[in-house]
């Protein structure tokens, strides 16, 4: 099963009663500005630390085996990044140097779900961490070799029974990057809808359709992921919304189309990146014929990860037709796309990044820590719009 993270609301609960000045510690935190928004705590307070659990907040003074000077720094709960690449050991410690301390798989995800826990359960990981079943991965495990090919009625019904077992096993979600597998059949992404709500898990997607571009684009896409969480009542979302949406003009009729939705009682989210840079692999479907006209670039916006690397006509071609899996880095997401993504209350953070043998896009390092200098101490956001929760 999943490993939950400790929040630090539970533990603003059992912490009412001042210690007693006999008490002692195993670490204390002194003097930090503690920050919990969902108990709207902040204030500048002492934190007790005993067996690993948080006993108590207090202004009074105290002791212990350990003590921390926080002064003039925050105390907050380690951040959860629900869209994290690859996780790994090595990962994981940029992770926890980013503030997170919990990490969810929401992009794709194993078929064996229980594997996969019991590998990374044995590793010598630094964060809590969970999964989703993904129906590119389903779509493997019932025989599916062509991306363009759309699962028979038997196979759908196979990948529907894998989900289940995978959900049973510990997945916390079905994970979606429909793009990447383009003859998936609107029936078959349905069916896997229809099981995230019979059991009550979140459907996350990379949408179908990329960029601004008509008639195939983003909006389509998001427009698919509101109608099929509306037939079934799935909740839904919408993964990396800056980089689906490319540009500002698409992420707000994207977020109008989302807002809408939950107004009227349809739960569907989204979230994004602070970088304007995607990140995928060369071989993928992201690359197929017309991805300079949905992401208005050419050959040198694509960063080799490996190297560094600029490609150019032949090298693209090259590196794509000899089989090799390569990650890039593409440069394509408007500033503006991220700043209307990122200070809607109906986007969160999520990083959609991982570090591996020291490389890979900085999302997988740095996303928080750039979020809270660019949207919060810098001020680059907007006038905020009102939540609307969904309707019961």
């Amino acid at each position: 099963m999943p490993r939950l993270s400790t929040h630090l609301t539970v533990l603003l609960a059992i912490a009412g009663a001042a210690p007693g000045a006999a008490q002692s510690y195993d670490l204390v935190i002194r003097g930090g500005r503690v920050i919990d928004p969902e108990t709207r705590t902040d204030r500048v307070t002492n934190v007790g630390i005993r067996g690993g659990t948080i006993v108590t907040l207090t202004d009074a003074p105290l002791t212990g085996t350990r003590v921390i000077d926080a002064r003039g720094r925050i105390v907050a709960p380690g951040f959860i990044d629900i869209l994290s690449g690859g996780i790994t050991p090595e990962g994981t410690r940029y992770k926890v140097t980013d503030g997170v301390t919990s990490l969810l798989a929401m992009h794709g995800g194993p078929v064996d779900v229980a594997a996969w826990y019991d590998s990374l359960s044995r590793a010598p990981m630094h964060v809590h961490f969970g999964t989703t079943v993904g129906h590119g991965q389903l779509r493997v495990a019932v025989g599916i070799t062509d991306r363009e090919a759309a699962a028979t009625p038997e196979q759908t019904a196979d990948m529907v029974r894998l989900g289940h077992r995978a959900i049973m096993a510990g997945a916390v979600g079905i994970g979606f990057g429909v793009q990447y597998t383009p003859g998936a059949s609107e029936e078959e992404v349905l069916e896997l809808f229809k099981l995230a709500a019979r059991m009550g898990v979140p459907v996350h997607l990379h949408t179908r359709f990329l960029g601004p571009l008509p008639p195939e684009n983003s909006i389509k896409g998001i427009q698919e992921v509101i109608a099929n969480a509306a037939a079934t009542g799935a909740s839904a979302q919408v993964v990396h919304l800056n980089s689906i949406s490319v540009v500002q003009r698409g992420v707000e009729t994207a977020l109008d189309l989302i807002a809408g939705a939950r107004a009227r009682g349809i739960d569907v989210m989204a979230d994004a990146y602070p970088w304007e840079a995607g990140s995928t692999g060369l071989e993928s479907a992201v690359f197929d014929p017309g991805w300079q006209q949905r992401m208005s670039i050419t050959y040198s916006d694509i960063e080799l990860v490996r190297s560094g690397e600029r490609l150019t006509e032949a090298t693209f071609k090259q590196y794509r037709e000899d089989g090799k899996p390569d990650g890039v880095v593409i440069h394509f997401v408007t500033k503006g796309a991220n700043v209307a993504a990122l200070s809607h209350p109906l986007v969160m953070v999520a990083s959609d990044g991982g570090i591996q043998d020291g490389r890979g896009h900085p999302r997988g390092a740095g996303t928080f820590a750039k979020f809270l200098r660019e949207y919060v101490r810098e001020g680059r956001r907007p006038a905020p719009v009102p939540l609307t929760p969904p309707r019961p």
